[in-house]
């Protein structure tokens, strides 16, 4: 009779542990921060596509200031439609003329929009959240912004080159 409670104990132990074993590790609150930068990387590409045009841009209009429309920026034809999340903007800052590039939609955490920047973008010391500072990137670094640019959002900012 032992044997048979012994046997029934070890199942439901190795039951109760089977979650824990077999389950993805993209499951779960961390693992669901990964899915949601992993579904973020088509949004990250579209804005480090934009945010090349709004270099472009500034470069070619030298003196350019405010919210750049992204069919200002001569991008190719699959990119630019999501201006509506997508917002492009040059101005001064004591650094220079910056060019920043930030998403405003509610479809994704800051965070895991910068994660997903920081893996498609080949140079992430200018990406993360902005703050009342500046461009906070995850690595400390502190990005001076124009006027204008929200808080609390993920975006992208580069000195805009001059001729």
């Amino acid at each position: 009779m032992t044997d048979g409670i012994i046997v029934i104990s070890l199942f439901m132990l190795l039951l109760a542990a089977a979650p824990v074993v077999w389950v993805p590790a993209d499951v779960g609150v961390q693992g669901g921060m990964r899915r949601e930068a992993l579904a973020a990387h088509p949004l990250a590409t579209m804005m480090q596509v934009e945010h090349h045009g709004l270099i472009a841009y500034g470069v070619a209009h030298p003196g350019a200031s405010g919210t750049i429309p992204a069919s200002s920026l001569n991008l190719a034809t699959p990119y630019g439609t999501n201006s509506t999340w997508i917002v492009t903007v040059i101005g001064p800052t004591a650094a220079g003329t910056m060019a920043v590039t930030y998403f405003t939609g509610a479809t994704f955490l800051p965070g895991s929009v910068v994660s997903a920047l920081a893996d498609v973008n080949s140079y992430a010391q200018d990406i993360g959240v902005t703050t009342a500072g500046g461009l906070a990137s995850p690595w400390g670094t502190l990005t001076p912004l124009p006027a204008g640019v929200p808080l609390g959002v993920p975006a992208i900012a580069d000195l805009v080159p001059s001729n």
